[in-house]
């Protein structure tokens, strides 16, 4: 059973107009037994570690999760977009002051600089909803981490992705993977024919553990388009759009002009 609760926090980091807001205070969200919260003897809380997440990171789509317990962030089709007038722009240059409704918002940034949208989902829902589409954050994914952290990235990138989905905008997930004992967690979360985005940058040096992956991703989930930040490595085949560093990273945040192919390209 679920019940309709007004969510403070939703409210407070929400800077939008009163209209905006009237969409985003009532939500449907996990249902917590007020028995499971209180210990009867020392009177603080006492939850499961998947209660804390219901508590504290509540889902908007509380259904949407896979078999790995991963949030799902749903497929966007590929006439959603008009791919022919897209722009490209990176968070730190995240604006209104400009028209977004052809610009492609990308998230490759620091993991202290994403925890932002982690620890105020919402905050920036306004802006968010004002682009053509969204990457979801690009958290690090390394095979050198902590298995507990590396998993926790991926959770965070989808749970914000599905967050900001199910408040209006058009969220693309942004994937990365490691080695192959890695594939089933980064893959996770995400539809089949889904249009993904992904950065070639840094992998030059491990091309062959990077087309391992890719190879896999292609298998898993068969994407209608990669949406590639960086240069191409040799081996990638597709149907690609293809943003190279500076584009994103510019403050004009303008593509590079293909006169030699098209923008969406097969190889």
């Amino acid at each position: 059973m679920k019940k309709r609760i007004v969510t403070s926090q939703i409210s407070s980091n929400l800077e939008t107009s009163d209209n905006q807001q009237s969409l985003f205070l009532t939500l449907n969200l996990p249902q917590i037994k007020p028995a499971a919260l209180v210990s009867k003897k020392r009177g603080y809380t006492s939850l499961t570690q998947e209660d804390k997440f219901n508590v504290l990171r509540p889902l908007l789509d509380s259904e949407s999760i896979d078999e790995h317990k991963m949030p799902i962030i749903r497929k966007t089709g590929i006439e959603q977009i008009n791919w022919d007038k897209l722009l490209v722009q990176n968070a730190q240059n995240a604006s209104m002051k400009a028209s977004n409704k052809n610009t492609l918002l990308l998230m490759f940034q620091d993991d202290k600089k994403l925890d932002y949208y982690w620890n105020h989902p919402f905050k920036k829902v306004p802006l968010l909803q004002s682009y053509a589409a969204v990457a979801s954050p690009d958290f690090s994914v390394a095979p050198s981490m902590n298995p507990h952290q590396f998993n926790h990235n991926i959770f965070k990138s989808r749970h914000i992705g599905q967050t900001w989905q199910t408040c209006g905008c058009t969220v693309l997930p942004t994937i990365a993977w490691a080695t192959p004992e890695t594939y089933d967690i980064c893959f996770s979360g995400l539809e089949r024919h889904s249009i993904v985005v992904i950065s070639t940058l840094g992998c030059h040096s491990h091309q062959h553990i990077f087309l391992s992956g890719f190879n896999e991703m292609k298998r898993r989930i068969k994407p209608p388009l990669i949406i590639v930040f960086g240069g191409m490595i040799e081996g990638m085949t597709g149907t690609f759009l293809n943003y190279q560093y500076q584009d994103a990273f510019s403050c004009s945040s303008e593509q590079l002009n293909f006169n030699l192919f098209p923008r969406i390209f097969t190889r």
